[in-house]
């Protein structure tokens, strides 16, 4: 044992050679490796280039009626797709053709591991997936700039047009409040009038000068005059007139017959001015109650102002913004924007200042509690004195006369006062309350309003000739079916659309302001941050059909000629798309004829109540407005300004308002209906899975082993190499 150690071990004899078989022996397990790994890598690319290959064919089978809109989607389904996949696949690896000679790799489908999936979640019904799709293709045609000119040329307008819907909606919110207002107004006045008139009868029967014979009683002197007369009468009551001669008789008798004369004539005259106290009371409390009253509206009418005002800057903030960001200059025709403005500021001089309700109802209250604060004895009042004096007729045949002579004193020195400050007030009123409608400014209101039930009844008109048009065809009741199930699948719910209320004058500046406010706040929002729903909007301008106004009859209402404005709106009738349209045709071109009212003179003399007549001047260029485009013809922008827009630019300009996810529900459907193919089976992402399998030359366990460590992917089976591949492709 120990000889064989000391020979291999420490002799050293034959240790160069052994070491060179060690390191030669290393080396060829390297170079083993090597080659193995090698081989292993171009398998991997042969395997990634063949699923590419793959899953560039199958989705090269995308449907051909869609193209025409712009859009990809795959057809035939997951089976077809399968099938083409792994035909294409495998003809890729497929290495019969090759001829006879050496392999260096024979990489090898494996059976049953060649695959490919379609996500649900990625069909061309998918909202995600159709606008992007639809942008994509809006790159390449390119047609905002005509679209981003025609919004723009809106913007140029934008601050007249907030401080035109700013006055226009206040003004249109305030004013029934506002002729409230002054309808109390003028009731106070007339109220006080009154009062002051029933003050000023009594002055004969409190301040009436002169005597009078017993037992006339003219006014409350008299009672004084006649007091003692009245007292020694009665007190000869009891006499015995037996002892009289026939004069004396005649006389006394006489004198009691008087005597209950005098005290029926002072009830009369005390129950008269008591009457006349109340009654001026009541007209003074009724004014008092109507002057509060006037107050609230007066606060209601500055709060409408206030809330306007903030909530028409919010919808414009985007849209000044944008103007400002795209050095937008205004377009002319417009003037400064300074009688606009003017007239926005002259809306706070329909608000009366709180320090004249203060002062008018102190006035007021002063003159009340001079004539009755509640008869509360003690007071110096009218009604108070009054009281005294209805106790005095209780005790009149022993009431002492200074008392009554006192009494009456107070009440005539109560009785002036009274009437010095109901006139004290009723000067006020007229002095400090602020003008407001003339004569001329209602005879303007009045016409206005004919010319709203005008404007309402020509609308209701275009309405009735749509709707005897006829029912929904059976085209359009599919389509509406269609769009259930897509509204359905991408979980949208159909939007209220907001209407053009006609009912007065100022329930359609009101709906109309509104509509327009929402179009500036969209547009504005677009220019500002991403343009993306400009270019859905164009995409849907120009692969679908408007309403054509030189067609006539049903086939004028047809879902084929009115593409857009189902987008737009999807209501269960065809024609009533197009209703809907012409409806907000009609309160742009209003809110922009507003506008250009103030350019006009006979508007700007109107002062601050200029609102009624550029709503006049705006209802009577809307009619003419809406008749010129269902001629078909281009509608001039605004006075004196060489733009004009046709009804598409219109309809661009509304399909701001309504939200993307029903437009493109919409938009689905019809490209349903017209290419019979369901979006929501149309796939544009694809997810292959293959394997293959490649011999292994060289130590398979050495592979695995680097396999298994993660320095190569795939696994070790029976000598060959396999590779797992996933692809994804998307249109």
């Amino acid at each position: 044992m120990k000889k064989f150690f000391h020979t291999f071990v420490i002799k050293e004899n034959g240790a160069v050679s052994l070491y060179a078989i060690i390191i030669t022996l290393l080396l060829f397990i390297f170079n083993a490796v090597l080659i193995d790994y090698i081989r292993i890598m171009s398998a991997q690319r042969d395997t990634e280039q063949a699923a590419m290959a793959a899953a560039r064919s199958t989705m090269a089978h995308f449907n051909q009626d869609l193209k025409s809109y712009g859009l990809f989607g795959l057809e035939g389904g997951e089976d077809k797709a399968n099938d083409i996949f792994k035909q294409v696949f495998e003809q890729h690896l497929d290495l019969s053709t090759d001829g006879d000679y050496f392999r260096f790799t024979d990489t090898t489908p494996v059976d049953g591991e060649i695959s490919v999936e379609l996500h649900p979640h990625r069909m061309l019904g998918n909202t995600a997936t159709i606008r992007y799709q639809i942008l994509e293709d809006m790159k390449y045609i390119a047609p905002m700039e005509i679209g981003a000119s025609v919004i723009e040329s809106l913007l140029k307008v934008s601050e007249e047009m907030e401080a035109a819907s700013t006055y226009a909606k206040a003004s249109s919110k305030i004013n029934k409040d506002l002729d409230n207002r002054e309808d109390k107004l003028d009731k106070v006045l007339k109220l006080l009038e009154e009062a002051e008139r029933l003050l000023d009868d009594l002055d004969d029967k409190i301040k009436g000068a002169g005597s009078s014979k017993f037992p006339h009683v003219g006014h409350i002197s008299h009672f004084v005059q006649h007091l003692e007369e009245y007292q020694r009468i009665v007190k000869d009551k009891d006499a015995d007139t037996e002892e009289m001669d026939d004069d004396e008789k005649e006389k006394w008798e006489k004198e009691q017959e008087d005597a209950e004369k005098f005290v029926e004539n002072v009830e009369a005259l005390f129950t008269s001015i008591d009457n006349s106290i109340d009654s001026a009371n009541g007209k003074l409390e009724e004014a008092l109650r109507l002057l509060e009253e006037a107050e609230e509206l007066n606060a209601t009418i500055k709060k409408k102002i206030d809330d306007v005002r903030s909530e028409t800057a919010d919808n414009y903030s985007d849209a000044t913004n944008a103007r400002k960001q795209l050095s937008l200059e205004d377009s002319g025709g417009t003037g400064d924007g300074s009688t606009i403005n003017d007239a926005n500021e002259a809306l706070d001089e329909l608000v009366i200042d709180q320090q004249f309700f203060d002062d008018l109802k102190g006035k007021i209250a002063l003159a009340s509690n001079k004539v009755d604060n509640g008869s509360r004895q003690g007071d110096d009042t009218m009604k108070v004195y009054m009281i005294a004096f209805g106790k005095m007729l209780d005790d009149i045949k022993t009431q002492p006369v200074p008392f009554a002579r006192n009494n009456v004193t107070k009440m005539q020195s109560a009785h002036r006062d009274a009437k010095d400050y109901v006139k004290d007030a009723i000067d006020y009123f007229e002095k400090n309350r602020p003008e407001m409608k003339t004569d001329e400014v209602e005879e303007k209101e009045k016409e206005a309003d004919e010319k709203a039930e005008e404007t309402s009844k020509e609308l209701d008109e275009i309405l009735d000739e749509l709707e005897d048009a006829g029912e929904s065809a059976e085209e359009y009741k599919e389509l509406l079916g269609i769009l259930n199930d897509y509204l359905a699948y991408i979980g949208e719910e159909p939007v209220d659309l907001a209407e053009l209320d006609t009912e007065d004058k100022e329930a359609m500046t009101d709906s109309a302001m509104g509509i327009v406010d929402r179009i500036f706040a969209k547009i504005g929002a677009v220019l500002l941050s991403a343009r993306d729903e400009a270019y859905i909007n164009e995409y849907i301008l120009t692969r679908f059909k408007s309403h054509d106004f030189s067609k006539s009859g049903a086939e004028a209402y047809a879902i084929e000629n009115n593409e857009v404005e189902f987008i737009m709106y999807g209501l269960p009738n065809s024609s009533l798309n197009f209703a809907a349209a012409m409806a907000e045709f009609t309160a742009l071109r209003f809110a922009i004829n507003f506008v250009e009212a103030f350019t006009v003179d006979w508007v700007r003399s109107m002062g601050k109540f200029m609102w009624i007549g550029a709503i006049l001047y705006a209802l009577d260029k809307t009619i003419e407005n809406v008749g010129d485009i269902k001629k078909g013809e281009r509608v001039q922008f605004f006075k004196d300004l060489i733009l004009d827009h046709s009804y598409k630019d219109y309809l661009r300009f509304f399909l701001f308002v309504h939200p993307e996810g029903n437009k493109l529900a919409r938009v689905m459907a019809r490209i349903h209906q017209n290419t019979d193919t369901n979006l929501m089976e149309q796939a544009t992402y694809v997810e292959g899975t293959v394997t293959t399998s490649v011999q292994l030359w060289f130590l398979p366990g050495i592979t695995n082993m680097l396999g298994q460590a993660g320095i190569i992917n795939g696994r070790v089976e029976n000598n060959r190499f396999y590779i797992d591949k996933e692809i994804i492709y998307s249109y």
